[in-house]
């Protein structure tokens, strides 16, 4: 939840398009940035849903109180609830900032469209697991390899592509579950041939990370060159447009939608296969840390929804009060940096003071109304 609020900020304020020295430490933190953790919290996900006994059950079930007795199907309003506020509560913020007809790209593209893809595969796949449990609990090894394996060709092809859509979103969530399924009849010993150990796992993760980094670096140089070759400022930087541009003119070659998007794109994207592998391996890493049960420690993990559903509204603030807006060239290094841990510090302080009022308004509402429908007697804690 720290890498997601960061990752955006460096994206959203213009990372393409800065000096080259903020550049190369902008790559610092966004090559290793949001992408793994969404697929990190995925394995997660698909490591406790893959121990339920859940069931969809359709015979004997006596209307609306039956269907919301289910306890996948009761989670999943409650999700669903929640995500419903906190999108009037982005929508509200943002639109009364920016005015409801506001149609510049970032607020009307990113802040209000953007930021979100995760979380509708997300609940798609909270409500559908006991349905891939039944299929994997029926499958062999062999046939669930081979799923596995399609789903890989799948998600391998999406990444080529770079074209993200919900139903891509949701084939690589897919491709995460059957893969932690895959894992799961091994007992989680081995991750791609390698002990799923601390060591090593923070050694993988350091090797596709370094990895990654060179490889933008280089493309991020062999853009300046592109550019200066065609006679533009070499400072233009991460204007990956412009560098296509130049490519063409030198080289005529035609520039496709997906191109378009920028080179780096292809390394820093939603389906990017060692982003996924990084993603794993980060959860294998911290399932591996013996951490004392703490209750406020999972008090406050239950608070960081809201910091990975609000941190592009809580941005949009920053942006409306000319605090790091599209201008990260024109910050020195260090200053950007430090707006960067107001704005995180900020997001961690605000989310729990969200959850209370929440906890205290909506969710009450939402059971209140839950619960009468199912005609349960609610019992109040002691």
């Amino acid at each position: 939840m720290c890498t997601i609020p960061v990752f955006h900020l460096m994206v959203y304020n213009g990372v393409y398009y800065v000096d080259n020295s903020n550049a190369l430490w902008a790559l610092v933190l966004t090559v290793g940035g949001a992408i793994p953790a969404d697929y990190a919290f995925i394995a997660l996900s698909a490591y406790f849903w893959l121990e339920r006994e859940d069931e969809i059950r359709f015979r004997g079930v006596g209307g609306v109180r039956g269907f919301l007795a289910q306890p996948v199907i009761k989670k999943f309003i409650y999700l669903a609830v929640l995500v419903g506020t906190l999108y009037i509560v982005k929508v509200a913020t943002l639109r009364g900032l920016f005015g409801y007809n506001n149609q510049e790209y970032f607020i009307d593209f990113f802040l209000m469209k953007g930021a979100w893809w995760y979380i509708y595969p997300y609940m798609v796949m909270s409500l559908i697991y006991p349905f891939l449990n039944k299929i994997i609990k029926m499958s062999s090894y062999i046939v669930i390899h081979i799923i596995t394996t399609g789903l890989s060709v799948i998600f391998i092809y999406n990444g080529l592509i770079n074209h993200t859509s919900f139903i891509r979103d949701l084939s690589a969530f897919l491709f995460v579950y059957f893969f932690m399924a895959l894992l799961r009849r091994r007992k989680y010993t081995l991750f791609c041939g390698l002990a799923t150990t601390k060591g090593m796992m923070s050694a993988l993760i350091v090797l596709i990370y370094v990895s990654m980094l060179v490889v933008t670096v280089v493309i991020k140089m062999a853009c300046i060159y592109f550019c200066t070759l065609n006679g533009h400022d070499g400072t233009m930087g991460m204007g990956v447009q412009s560098v296509f541009d130049c490519i063409r003119d030198l080289q005529n070659i035609n520039v496709t939608d997906a191109t378009s998007q920028g080179i780096i794109n292809y390394v820093i994207g939603r389906y990017h296969l060692l982003s996924m592998i990084m993603g794993l391996a980060i959860f294998f890493l911290f399932r591996d840390i013996n951490i004392k049960y703490n209750p406020r420690i999972n008090k406050y993990a239950k608070t960081t929804i809201y910091i990975f559903l609000l941190h592009d509204t809580w941005m949009g603030v920053f942006w409306y009060f000319g605090i790091c807006w599209n201008d990260y060239g024109y910050y020195p290094i260090w200053s950007f940096f430090g707006w960067m841990i107001i704005y995180v510090g900020s997001a961690f302080a605000l989310a729990p003071m969200l959850a209370w009022i929440y906890n205290h308004t909506v969710k009450k509402l939402a059971t209140f109304v839950i619960e009468g429908l199912l005609g349960e007697a609610r019992v109040e804690k002691c």
